[in-house]
């Protein structure tokens, strides 16, 4: 079983199998310092002494579903120990790991700059072709979520955005998850609202789901409880597309240009019209005589 200890105020964690309850395995543990990658690898170290340059055991865990990743673990007496951690791993100790996990992935986002190497999948054909609204969820997993909490019910904001970089577009759409309560019918679909950050305006696209709130009232709550919503928004869109702007240079997509709009037909003169010359007479005794 895990064990949480707290050294300065920092989270440690040490392993004790129920056989052995009196040896303590230091536990160790890394991630993948992508903050886009969604995998749920988690890397796990044990050291029974910690004075020694040798570790007791390596294993690699998936802590989503709960299993070994069994590729990344040595034959041996890393397997023996590997089986034994899966047979005594109880729910609780999977969600300190996936607590653990979370805490790494959330360091990794804080680290992130504009300078590092790591950058988002996108899927560049349909964001040329369509201009589809891309989930910053999506792009980057373990960003902190926007949220508030109306009528004891705890929303989650879900922001999508076009990334195209010769769209000038400020226009985001926003859903309104909930998060705890009864869950939401597969076929609802939550409130949804378009809102405009440079103008800080917004427009409703979809009221209510499965009888929930209605968007306005979901409005009005998170624009209180984040009240620098508009200025986060702003920033997260300016982001994207420069992400979107590096993978492109990276993987040397070339831009498709946007089609001007097409142009409005001339209103016609019709015979019996005032003359467009502005002479006075109809327009079949003037400029349109031998049209």
């Amino acid at each position: 079983m895990l064990k949480e200890l707290k050294i300065d105020g920092k989270a440690s964690f040490d392993w004790v199998f129920k056989d052995d309850p009196y040896t303590s395995y230091a536990l160790f543990s890394s991630t993948c310092e992508n903050p886009f990658c969604t995998c749920m690898e988690l890397d796990l170290r044990f050291k029974s002494d910690l004075s020694a340059r040798m570790i007791d055991a390596h294993i690699v865990v998936d802590v989503k579903e709960h299993r070994l990743v069994a590729k990344k673990i040595k034959a041996g007496p890393y397997r023996v120990f590997a089986d034994k951690f899966m047979r005594e791993a109880s729910p609780e100790d999977w969600s300190l790991l996936f607590r653990l996990f979370a805490g790494l992935k959330k360091e990794a986002v804080m680290e992130y700059t504009d300078d590092s190497p790591e950058l988002p999948e996108f899927d560049a054909d349909d964001i040329e072709e369509n201009s589809p609204l891309i989930l910053y969820s999506e792009t980057m997993p373990w960003s902190e979520h926007l949220g508030f909490i109306f009528d004891g019910i705890t929303y989650l904001i879900e922001d999508a955005y076009c990334v195209k970089n010769d769209c000038p577009c400020r226009q985001i759409m926003i859903d309104f998850l909930p998060y705890q309560g009864d869950p939401m019918p597969a076929h609802a679909k939550p409130a949804a609202a378009m809102l405009d950050y440079q103008e800080k305006t917004w427009t409703e696209e979809r009221n209510r789901a499965a009888g929930r709130h209605a968007c306005a009232d979901l409005m009005r709550a998170f624009l209180k409880e984040e009240p620098d919503a508009w200025e986060i928004f702003k920033k997260r869109h300016i982001q994207m597309k420069k992400w979107y702007a590096r993978y492109k240079k990276k993987h040397g997509i070339p831009d498709i240009p946007r089609l001007p709009a097409p142009m409005a037909a001339a209103p016609r003169t019709g015979r019996n019209d005032p003359c467009p010359c502005g002479s006075g007479k109809k327009y079949k005794k003037c400029c349109g005589k031998n049209a």
